[in-house]
């Protein structure tokens, strides 16, 4: 810290003794120059620099001390007295810790002897209730063993009860054996497997057409009239004829579902459905055909692979519709990939439909499961309306 007195006057300024401090004066005016010290030093207040001048001047009068006072002084005088203090006491303190050791060590070794035989005696106890409820126990034992002895039957009787049931038991599974083999054959009979064919198809057709005006009649123990008989919403009547075979459709399968058509020219239209097989010669890659009679100005549809083509049957039956209304004879191949074009549309926008459908019904699960919660909204609207009127009315 630098500092700069004032220059005294030329004419020296006499004081007042009251203003002398053992020949000097009692205040003094000191100028700093603030640069020379740090930012923190530079912002404080003029009472805050006095009272760090306070603190520097208390630090030298303690480091004055320290140098001043002898080695000799301070163990004689000074420190000597409170060592001795300071050494009583921690031999009290010792002592007093050693005493309270040897009372916590008594205390604990009463308790825990008091405790052992505590714990002794409750073994004992327990030991000998213990023995007494074992006891008991097998004798119950004993006496539920007899009791069921006598209730049950000697085990040559019980064995001969398994054998009687055993035999009742295999008489049954041949019988039922029996049965499953008579439905086997019958599933493997044609006739049988047609049957299920043609109803799970008149199902489809029931459930997706009769909206649209479409009638439909089983006719398969009509001979010569296919197997179902449709009748449209026009007034044309469609012969459709389902095959349900393992291999592809014979010639002569053909050519009598053809030779049937033809023999019923009121049926403007005819179906042949093969459900798991193609149809030779009459439906290209895998796809439907469509053909045309001119002597009998009758079109004929060929639908191989319909099981499970849902779309596919529903599809043939309105296409055949539309066959009905028209006389242009054999279509050719333009028209029959138009038609190609046009089913493929048909299924997008029948899957879409479904997909309508299946939003549609969560829309309404949604809608009701709102109004299931509106309700309780409304009922804690009246209930607080309730409350806040009987509230304020008191």
């Amino acid at each position: 810290m630098a500092s700069h007195m004032d220059e005294p006057s030329t004419k020296k300024q006499r004081l007042d003794p009251e203003e002398l401090l053992e020949g000097q004066p009692r205040s003094r005016d000191i100028k700093l120059d603030m640069t020379k010290y740090k930012e923190w030093v530079r912002v404080l207040a003029d009472e805050e620099l006095v009272s760090i001048f306070e603190l520097g001047v208390k630090v030298r009068e303690s480091v004055t001390f320290t140098v001043d006072v002898g080695p000799k002084f301070m163990n004689e005088n000074a420190l000597a007295p409170k060592i001795e203090e300071i050494t009583g006491t921690m031999n009290n303190v010792e002592t007093k810790v050693h005493d309270k050791v040897l009372n916590v060590q008594q205390v604990l070794t009463t308790k825990v002897c008091e405790g052992i035989d505590k714990m002794t005696t409750n073994v004992l106890i327990f030991k000998t209730d213990l023995s007494d409820d074992i006891k008991k126990i097998g004798e119950r034992l004993q006496t539920d063993v007899k009791e069921i002895a006598t209730r049950v039957p000697a085990l040559n009787t019980l064995g001969t009860a398994i054998k009687e049931s055993e035999s009742r038991i295999n008489q049954s599974l041949e019988k039922q054996g029996e049965k499953l083999d008579l439905l086997s054959t019958a599933l493997r009979n044609p006739q049988k497997k047609g049957a299920r064919a043609e109803k799970d198809v008149l199902g489809i057709l029931h459930q997706n057409l009769r909206r649209s005006n479409f009638t439909f009649r089983d006719t398969s123990r009509e001979k010569g009239k296919g197997d179902i008989e449709a009748d449209t919403p026009d007034g044309h009547k469609i012969m459709i004829e389902i095959k349900n075979w393992e291999s592809a459709l014979t010639k002569d399968a053909i050519e009598s579902f053809e030779g049937n058509l033809a023999k019923v020219p009121h049926f403007r239209v005819g179906i042949l459905l093969s459900m798991k097989s193609g149809i030779a010669n009459r439906s290209k890659r895998g796809q439907f055909g469509v053909m045309f009679n001119d002597d009998q100005k009758q079109y004929m549809i060929y639908v191989p692979n319909a099981h499970g083509e849902e779309d596919l049957i529903v599809w043939s039956v309105l296409m055949a519709s539309q066959l009905a209304n028209i006389q242009v004879g054999e279509l050719g191949e333009k028209k029959t990939q138009g038609l190609r074009k046009v089913y493929e549309e048909f299924q997008k926008n029948v899957q879409r439909s479904k997909d309508s459908r299946i939003n549609l019904e969560a829309l309404k699960a949604a809608v009701q499961q709102l109004e299931e919660n509106v309700v309780p909204i409304l009922d804690s609207v009246d209930k607080a309306s309730k409350d806040l009127n009987k509230l304020l009315n008191k």
